[in-house]
């Protein structure tokens, strides 16, 4: 029996709530901070639509198109179009508060999330869900501070993985298997998909895309607020 197709107005009712609860949360930042030269409503964003993505792939091990591609969508409507046009004919206070990459920052985080996720996609290291997910914080954060997240969500997703072997009692087996498997692709040169033989359900790509874009968000901001002190 096939799933039926999401209620689009319901769909559209949800993305209207994040927008407006990612724009109360960032308005709230910026007044308790009295911050003028930098905004919170991307930042905000992105981890809104990332802790909804970490909660269905937990439960589901899934993360649904109604939540990736419109964020996508998104991330190059408001970084490409609206916040260039914003720039030369809006108020600076505007784009200020958005918090924007800037477009070419934004299309280059976009490119090498497709780099990472497409091989890693037909390799079976990632479900197509999750490469979509990658995308869309990409194209939002840009180039630069989305390097930093994937590096901190790789982490996130192997300690992830250690700890549900290590609560199964399989973290020496399965360890036992990854290193004879390296070993054989090594000698033998045949293909790396071989290496890694487990479900990729062992670690919930999602949850680990939030701790590492939170961490990311958390080191930012600690740089500030020790220059600041300095």
């Amino acid at each position: 029996m096939q799933p039926s197709p999401p209620n689009t107005g319901r769909v559209v009712s949800y993305w209207v709530l994040a927008l407006c609860i990612s724009a109360v949360i960032a308005s709230a930042i910026q007044i308790l901070t009295a911050t003028r030269d930098s905004g919170y409503f991307i930042p905000v964003f992105v981890t809104v639509i990332c802790a909804a993505a970490a909660f269905i792939d937990a439960a589901t091990r899934r993360i649904p198109n109604v939540l990736t591609y419109p964020a996508i969508l998104f991330g190059f409507a408001i970084n490409v179009f609206l916040v260039p046009l914003l720039t030369t004919t809006g108020p600076e206070y505007a784009t200020v508060w958005i918090n924007s990459p800037g477009w070419r920052d934004a299309v280059y985080g976009f490119a090498l999330a497709a780099m990472i996720g497409i091989p890693s996609f037909i390799l079976r290291g990632l479900g197509g869900g999750d490469v979509k997910l990658l995308g869309a914080v990409a194209v939002l954060i840009g180039f630069e501070t989305f390097l930093g997240v994937f590096l901190n969500t790789l982490l996130f997703a192997a300690a992830i993985g250690l700890v549900n072997w290590a609560l199964k009692g399989e973290l020496v087996a399965r360890a036992q298997i990854l290193a004879g498997n390296l070993i054989a692709v090594v000698v033998t040169r045949s293909s790396l998909e071989r290496v890694y033989p487990f479900k990729k359900t062992e670690a919930p790509f999602g949850v680990a895309l939030l701790l590492g874009l939170v961490s990311e968000h958390f080191f930012a901001v600690h740089k500030v607020l020790l220059a600041v002190n300095l």
